[in-house]
């Protein structure tokens, strides 16, 4: 009996990717991925910024539009003897000038509290994600930090340390100023009023 020899199956049929062409493919991946990811992250970076820098605006006009409302500023009842800053009232943040004023109670005079807000006008939309504790937080998720002129002067000093971002000194003359801490220390994003 005579056997058959089947032939091998040449290289057009064979199913399946040779180990050479497997790490050919692992280091063209390798290469995108790291031309493109640093340019992601900068993108990142900078909406994130930005989301600080809108949100930050959108507090100065929402403080602003509560002191046309109602003739004062958000928990104060009259003009104070020194600047206001709605800041968080723990051991994140100290600071060592002004009246010190639990800024999640700020949140609530300018949205849902009706001693502070009797008409309960929605001065700011504050969405869920972007509180933590009844605070508002900024992208990296440290809270918002608010300064009032409140003793009429035209101008703010405030000399503030957070435990992860670094210390921060600010005299302007401005009326209101809203800012984050930003990512890392001397990367503050803020927004002002001069009325």
């Amino acid at each position: 009996m005579s056997r058959a020899h089947r032939p091998l199956p040449s290289s057009a049929s064979r199913r399946g990717m040779t180990l050479m062409e497997l790490l050919c493919v692992m280091l063209l991946v390798s290469v995108f991925a790291a031309l493109v990811f640093p340019g992601i992250a900068a993108l990142e970076r900078s909406g994130k910024r930005r989301q600080a820098a809108g949100t930050s605006t959108s507090l100065v006009l929402a403080i602003e539009q509560y002191r046309t409302r109602y003739g004062r500023w958000p928990l104060l009842t009259q003009n104070e003897d020194a600047d206001v800053i709605y800041a968080p009232d723990d051991d994140t943040c100290s600071v060592s000038s002004g009246t010190l004023v639990e800024q999640a109670e700020l949140i609530g005079a300018l949205t849902t509290n009706r001693t502070e807000n009797p008409l309960l006008h929605r001065f700011i939309e504050v969405e869920s994600d972007n509180i933590k504790d009844g605070r508002l937080v900024d992208p990296w998720g440290r809270p918002y930090i608010v300064l009032v002129d409140a003793d009429a002067d035209r101008l703010i000093q405030i000399s503030a340390e957070h435990e992860s971002a670094g210390e921060l000194t600010l005299a302007t003359n401005a009326t209101v100023i809203a800012l984050s801490w930003g990512e890392s220390p001397g990367n503050a994003v803020y927004s002002h009023s001069t009325n």
